[in-house]
């Protein structure tokens, strides 16, 4: 199972569209995304 954790990923577009991007290629499809906001606001 591939886990992949994005932290600080900046914007929601910007995280959305690699998102995206990653989960285009088969072998990602099934794996579980982690998001943490390093900005406590």
């Amino acid at each position: 199972m591939i886990k992949v954790a994005m932290i600080g990923a900046g914007s929601v577009v910007f995280c959305r569209n690699l998102t995206g991007d990653v989960l285009s290629y088969p072998e990602f499809r099934g794996a579980t995304f982690s998001y943490m906001d390093v900005d406590p606001d």
